[in-house]
């Protein structure tokens, strides 16, 4: 009776730490107390009845592993694969050291292995020994495992669903190849090599697990990891995005889209700094101000508007560019042309201005003056805007 009642403690405190390490992996509160030792009377009177009824080891543990995920998923309402792979982990933690302690045992006292069998009717089955050791084995690794380091990680593999069925697998295959070394306990021979390869077996169901288990927490630091990497990607994109949309609303002129004055001296001051050669067109609406008096500042919108599209035309994309200076003005930029080039092509821009006035979509009439230079005209860049700036009052006059 007394060593009935030993072997049902160690099986306690097996089934206890389980269902703490259940709970802690799935971020659940602990079972109750009462429960856990419910569910451990449930499990130990099943594991009791196999060894009555003289079952094969393979249904003793494959029964157990049925308790456990049956139990499991309704208590701490984990979800499927999660309470899967806790059970799993919970029989095969508990098979591979009931195997150690059964052979170790059976090595020492230089017994055949069916003497840690179910067949308890033999006068000389000793499985309570060895049973009492796996257990109690199995409850101490258990306690290792609740470390908060080890249990951070085990929610990180509950939390991926991908590594998460690949590690079951694992686990499960693992947990079959253990579950046929339980065919040797049937064969009453006292032979060395069959209780070594036993150990070999629980040892390297260990070592396997183990190493599994930290190679799927290694796959999903590295998912996690690149899931920051990918949202901290998005997010500087963003952030990208959004500097790059202040930078227009700062250097762009709100109404025709054109960079504005501040843009235009950075250029400027850029293009003389680099000594590249260019013509500064300094340009002016005639009659902007009369309009926006006269028929209204929606009307003047679209005359700058029409400016700034027939001025673009004459543009070379990419190698000219042109600005709103402020009010009626613009200033263009002709890069390696002369004084003679430029003043062709606003001619042109002015000639195409022209032909819109008097017409139904501008009941007004659109012209501009323009003052032209070199850029070695002036020593910098506020010289050549003054320069080109009356040079264009000179042609209004």
């Amino acid at each position: 009776m007394l060593r009935l009642l030993l072997a049902a403690a160690a099986a306690y405190c097996y089934c206890d730490r389980y269902f703490t390490y259940a709970a802690k992996a799935l971020a659940r509160p602990a079972a109750p107390v009462r429960y856990t030792l419910g569910l451990f009377l449930v499990n130990y009177t099943v594991f009791f009845l196999c060894s009555v009824m003289q079952f094969h080891l393979i249904v003793n543990w494959t029964l157990l592993f049925a308790l456990l995920f049956a139990e499991t998923l309704p208590l701490f309402r984990g979800g499927l694969l999660p309470s899967g792979l806790l059970a799993l982990q919970g029989a095969l933690i508990g098979l591979t050291f009931n195997m150690l302690s059964r052979c170790i045992v059976t090595l020492v006292l230089d017994v055949p292995l069916n003497a840690v069998n179910n067949n308890t009717s033999q006068a000389d089955n000793i499985k309570l020994y060895p049973v009492m050791a796996g257990f109690l084995l199995a409850a101490l690794v258990f306690q290792l495992y609740l470390k908060p380091g080890r249990i951070r990680a085990l929610r990180l593999v509950m939390r991926s669903r991908e590594h998460l069925r690949v590690f079951l697998w694992m686990a499960a295959i693992l947990y079959g190849y253990l579950s046929l070394g339980l065919l040797l306990y049937s064969t009453g021979e006292n032979l060395l090599v069959l209780k070594l390869w036993g150990i070999k077996s629980a040892v390297f169901t260990a070592v396997g697990y183990q190493y599994g288990l930290w190679y799927t927490i290694r796959m999903c630091r590295l998912s996690l990891y690149r899931k920051q990497n990918e949202k901290m990607r998005a997010e500087v994109r963003l952030q990208r995005r959004e500097t790059e949309s202040l930078r227009s609303l700062a250097f762009r002129d709100a109404l025709t889209g054109l960079f504005n004055r501040q843009c235009a001296q950075q250029r400027i001051e850029g293009m003389v700094d680099r000594r590249e050669p260019f013509c500064l067109c300094f340009i002016d609406l005639n009659g902007l101000k009369h309009v926006n008096d006269r028929i209204g500042h929606s009307a003047g919108d679209a005359y700058l508007l029409a400016a700034a599209q027939e001025i673009g035309r004459v543009l070379r994309p990419g190698a000219d560019h042109l600005f709103r200076y402020g009010g009626d003005e613009f200033i263009a930029l002709f890069s390696d042309y002369t004084e003679e080039e430029a003043g062709r092509k606003l001619r042109e821009a002015d000639r195409m201005l022209r032909a819109c006035s008097n017409t139904s979509a501008y009941p007004f009439s659109l012209s501009l003056c323009f003052g032209a230079v070199r850029s070695d005209a002036a020593a910098g860049p506020d010289e050549l805007i003054q320069a080109a700036d009356r040079k264009m009052y000179q042609q209004k006059a």
